[in-house]
């Protein structure tokens, strides 16, 4: 496997994923502090309150391909509010200047590549100038609950939430309007993204 169990940041803590017994601290000491990833629609989360999701309980998700991923950071057995120094000494986490070496406190790393202003894309400061001002005349993103539902009040970018291909038209928008911003920059495209390849039954095994 390259990649671990996707397990859940709150606050910058390590909550857990499918067994968090296992995967809140025995995973970092078996495996090193490796990044995790999931399927989204697969589990362990989002779990449906309904009948509305599959066969295990599991929410279906209306974009294409959607994988949520992990990647811990120093004292992940700590809140923001206390991660001491001691505990980023003895839990240094997975991220690493430079190329990754794949050594147990070197598995991710990252670098600044721009950002799309989601105002502009989806044409709030083009009509109305600034985020205030769309709220101040009453306009709405998207209207989830009650009358006018699953579409925008005053503008339309967000209409029919749980469409796949209109998800997936999004998904185009935000690629071409970064590229339009940073020709430099490979698309998404030109990045195709790794396999999720976690294993539950392999992973767990070995804890």
């Amino acid at each position: 496997m390259n990649f671990g169990t996707r397990v859940a940041f709150d606050s910058g803590k390590n909550t857990g994923s499918w067994i968090p017994a296992k995967d809140m601290g025995r995973n970092y000491e078996k495996y090193g502090y490796n990044v995790g990833c999931n399927i989204l629609g697969k589990g362990p989360y989002p779990l449906c309150p309904s009948a509305q999701g599959n066969s295990e309980g599991f929410c279906p998700i209306a974009y294409p391909n959607a994988i949520w991923y992990s990647l811990p950071g120093s004292c992940p057995s700590q809140d923001i509010h206390s991660k001491s120094s001691q505990c980023q000494r003895d839990q240094p986490g997975g991220y690493c200047k430079g190329a990754p070496t794949g050594q147990g406190n070197c598995t991710w790393t990252y670098e600044e590549a721009g950002e799309v202003d989601i105002d502009e894309l989806v044409g709030i400061k083009q009509a109305y100038g600034s985020h205030s001002e769309f709220c101040r005349k009453g306009c709405l993103e998207y209207v989830k609950y009650g009358w006018g539902r699953d579409k925008g009040k005053c503008i339309s970018w967000w209409n029919s939430r749980f469409d796949v291909s209109k998800n997936q038209w999004r998904m185009d928008q935000v690629d071409r309007a970064f590229l339009s911003k940073y020709p430099e920059m490979p698309s998404e495209k030109d990045l195709p993204v790794p396999p999720c390849d976690f294993n539950q039954e392999v992973f767990y095994k070995g804890l």
